[in-house]
């Protein structure tokens, strides 16, 4: 009894809210929701539970696009299909068929211009389908600049895989126009989860700041359990401000923003 009230006073209190393992929520932040608060953090989780996404199925991410914007949840495709497969009336989809068109400025590697994907769903026993098409000329962010920027880098080096992702998830939505609708529309974050977000929130900004201070006053007098100061020895290099922590994490995010965007594993 006492080993498990041990635990529960380790655990932090997003994890007793949500009653979901510290381990999982830290995965979940480090693989698919990196540079997210703890409160942007409870919101996708909470996004995640009310529409049976699974985020470290790759179903579903938070992305911070910008570090002066708020963080955006987006489903992959992966996400998509699983919602379909919800209804029980998901019955797959064709291989992508593709087209190579002369344009102005054509894709890389020889990649297609056009690509269109057929899926299916049962209804009342019948099977129908829905034809998704997308465009080179249309999906890729950067078509027409002189100077590709990183938006398109996803594009660049998989111009099948994201045609044929884009042109699956408008068939799905057409099949399936209520269930795919819900993907986009915001899930009410429980108040007792947004509350315990920012208690650790506020716990982990006030342990940083103990830690900052404990590493300022031995820089300056010196610790007590260290030899005494060497005159000529090279000064203890300042601790990595928060902001170039982060910075690294949204320079990652960017660089695979289009392949979590699709759901691309």
């Amino acid at each position: 009894m006492s080993q498990s009230l041990a635990k529960q006073t380790e655990a932090s209190r997003l994890a007793l809210a949500t009653g979901m393992s510290d381990d999982r929520i830290n995965l979940v932040a480090q693989l698919v929701a990196p540079g997210a608060n703890r409160l942007e953090l409870a919101n996708f989780l909470a996004f995640c539970v009310a529409r049976g996404l699974d985020p470290l199925a790759k179903q579903a991410y938070f992305i911070r696009y910008d570090r002066n914007s708020p963080g955006s949840i987006v489903v992959g495709i992966d996400g998509e299909r699983a919602t379909a497969d919800s209804t029980g009336e998901y019955a797959g989809s064709d291989e992508p068929h593709f087209e190579y068109e002369k344009i102005a400025t054509p894709p890389p590697k020889g990649g297609p211009t056009y690509c269109k994907v057929t899926v299916y769903r049962i209804v009342q026993g019948q099977k129908v389908s829905a034809v998704g098409e997308a465009r080179w000329v249309e999906e890729y962010p950067d078509y027409g600049k002189e100077q590709p920027t990183n938006q398109g880098a996803q594009y660049r080096r998989r111009p099948w895989n994201q045609l044929a992702v884009r042109a699956e998830s408008r068939a799905l939505r057409k099949l399936f126009p209520r269930q795919m609708g819900q993907l986009t529309a915001p899930a009410q974050t429980p108040r007792a989860w947004a509350e315990a977000a920012e208690e650790d929130e506020r716990a982990r900004y006030s342990a940083e700041s103990v830690s900052r201070n404990a590493r300022m006053y031995d820089r300056i007098f010196g610790s007590d359990d260290d030899e005494p100061p060497v005159v000529d020895a090279e000064p203890l290099p300042p601790p990595a401000p928060r902001e170039e922590t982060e910075s690294e994490l949204l320079d990652q995010v960017e660089a695979d923003r289009q392949r979590r965007e699709e759901g691309v594993k």
